[in-house]
């Protein structure tokens, strides 16, 4: 992802903050989507760690509550659905900001 996709998604995550949690929020949102750390988790029966800004982790957490999906299914169906050769933290980041745009 470019560094242009990076601050769209910014954008959006920060537009989300700004009506959910009001503007005190914000700053920390914004650092939250800078700092990228391992995340671990059972993808397919097997335990792993993704790389993943925490933004974006907990936006995946929202997004399957929301679909009334458990965690691990709505990562297995993100995985699933990845070309192949391609990066999994970079198709989550992507499928969070589509999701996101859709609403």
């Amino acid at each position: 992802m470019d560094a242009t996709g990076i601050k769209q998604i910014q954008k959006i995550i920060s537009l989300r903050a700004k009506h959910e949690f009001g503007w005190q929020r914000v700053e920390s949102v914004w650092k939250a989507t800078n700092l990228i750390r391992k995340h671990s988790t059972t993808l397919h029966g097997h335990r792993t760690s993704i790389s993943l800004e925490d933004a974006f982790w907990d936006e995946l957490r929202i997004i399957a509550e929301k679909r009334k999906m458990s965690f691990a299914a709505l990562l297995a169906e993100i995985d699933d659905a990845r070309p192949e050769g391609s990066n999994l933290s970079s198709s989550l980041r992507v499928y969070v900001l589509n999701w996101l745009k859709s609403q």
